[in-house]
């Protein structure tokens, strides 16, 4: 066999090669896409038990909606079961008893297994800072917005282990913060976001800081036991912004401000974290 001949063959072989791998690559997409809705979550498997962070909204018709950041879940809804009328910031365990989503939405009817866990924390606005600072300001170790949930809840986690309530320790207090004359700041410059400045306040209750953790606390489906996740209503906020803003139509930045204490040395600082709300 020539040389010429060996490399026609070899070309040939690469060739097919790439063509294999990407039919493999093309049939892997398709298996994923029919299998996944648009969070990531599977809901295929029968009997599994799923969780997930949602708005907890009773109707008038004997039903509760929970709205996902992605999903929408509807389930038989009993006030012996969950004592509220209110809506809620919840962490839902479940099970999908049937797929009822159309073109436009994944809707998913449920079984709760369990209580939700009410995670919503307060919300204070406040004509300027000095009026809110009666607020107490105890340091955190980390925290950190997540996502907005169903355009409403602002869902944060933030590092101190709630499990040591169990343990007889004492509950702590959050509060996100809003003072109108500093809290909204227009850009002029057409490629940057406007900003909604808020401010985490804590409340320890004289807990010790030391009773943390600094694990990572962000892959919120993992529910790691060294997180904690609250949700702040802020849709009143950002209407009244948006109100405010409406000649602009610019995406907002929320820039979140909180005390910091470092796990090694005790020092406190001022610390920023945030995301950015698409328009």
């Amino acid at each position: 066999m020539t040389t010429d001949e060996i490399n026609e063959n070899r070309r040939a072989d690469n060739i097919k090669a790439v063509v294999y791998m990407a039919i493999l690559l093309i049939i892997a997409l398709l298996i994923f896409m029919s299998c996944s809705t648009n969070d990531g979550e599977d809901y295929t498997d029968e009997g599994t038990v799923y969780s997930d962070f949602a708005i907890m909204q009773p109707k008038n018709d004997g039903t509760v909606e929970f709205i996902g950041s992605e999903e929408t879940y509807v389930c038989g809804f009993e006030s012996s079961v969950i004592p509220t009328t209110q809506k809620h910031f919840v962490l839902i365990n479940f099970m999908v008893e049937e797929d009822i989503s159309t073109a436009t939405q994944d809707i998913y009817r449920i079984v709760l297994i369990g209580e939700p866990e009410i995670l919503d924390r307060a919300v204070e606005s406040a004509a300027t800072e000095s009026q809110l600072d009666s607020v107490k300001k105890d340091p955190v170790i980390e925290f950190s917005p997540i996502k907005m949930v169903g355009e409403q809840y602002l869902m944060c986690a933030c590092n101190y282990d709630m499990s040591l309530l169990a343990q007889g320790g004492k509950a702590h207090y959050f509060t996100l913060c809003y003072a109108k004359d500093k809290g909204y700041v227009h850009s002029s410059d057409d490629m940057e976001p406007d900003t909604l400045k808020l401010e985490l306040r804590h409340n320890a209750n004289g807990d010790n800081a030391t009773t943390t953790t600094s694990e990572m606390m962000y892959d919120y489906k993992g529910l790691q036991i060294s997180s904690y996740y609250m949700g702040f209503d802020v849709s009143g906020i950002l209407e009244e912004i948006r109100q405010e803003m409406k000649e602009y139509n610019k995406d907002i930045y929320i820039d979140v401000k909180y005390l910091q204490k470092s796990e090694t040395t005790n020092d406190e600082q001022e610390a920023h974290s945030g995301l950015m709300l698409q328009d």
